[in-house]
């Protein structure tokens, strides 16, 4: 049997610290392809609502609405006549398309402050801008 008298037996206890370099959160002006300026100036998606309207001030259901601007996208209206669009604070043209009566019309809009202005697009048949035909 060993002996431990005048000899002192311990055991080596290893402790491994690890520390690793906290990063703080990646902000979008550090994601590939963007840069600081871009991820500041890009403004929050606004969502906004509006209706088409013939000029009796009937809705006009089934009706495309094209938006072009900051964001391009296409929606239809519902059976009231109205619409949702989801982008970027802005200018932007919109086409709305009747296939019923083969109407089209141009309206020049902005999207500020959540709110479509104007949020009433009236087709007019006799509006310069209408066309007959698209």
């Amino acid at each position: 049997m060993p002996s431990t008298t005048g000899r002192a037996s311990f055991a080596a206890i290893v402790v491994v610290v690890c520390i690793s370099a906290a990063q703080p959160p990646r902000v979008a002006a550090e994601w590939p392809g963007r840069t600081a300026q871009e991820a500041k100036a890009k403004p929050a998606d606004q969502h906004v609502t509006g209706d088409v309207v013939d000029r009796d001030g009937k809705p006009v259901r089934k009706a495309e609405v094209v938006f072009d601007g900051p964001k391009q996208e296409t929606h239809w209206t519902d059976a009231n006549g109205e619409f949702a669009f989801t982008g970027p604070p802005g200018s932007y043209t919109i086409t709305v398309k009747v296939a019923a009566t083969k109407q089209q019309q141009t309206f020049k809009v902005t999207i500020e402050d959540n709110k479509l202005k104007p949020s009433r697009l009236t087709l007019d048949p006799a509006d310069p801008l209408a066309s007959a035909v698209y």
